[in-house]
């Protein structure tokens, strides 16, 4: 009985972790921060995590498949 009790807890905090996290998710993504986006932000400062969207073969004016 304790381990089902256990098990429900679990699943209980579980929850409201996950929709926590949508939450500030959707937070972030809707509020900007000093009137600048989050895509703003990420364009401001260069890193390996987002490519350069100059280079984007969508949004290159070159078709033939280079970079």
């Amino acid at each position: 009985m304790d381990t089902r009790r256990s098990q429900i807890i679990l699943s209980i905090v579980n929850l409201i972790g996950f929709l926590g996290t949508v939450v500030v998710n959707v937070l972030a993504t809707t509020l900007p921060l000093n009137n600048k986006t989050t895509a703003e932000l990420s364009d401001q400062y260069p890193n390996l995590f987002v490519p350069d969207c100059n280079r984007c073969p969508a949004t290159s004016s070159s078709r033939n498949g280079k970079y």
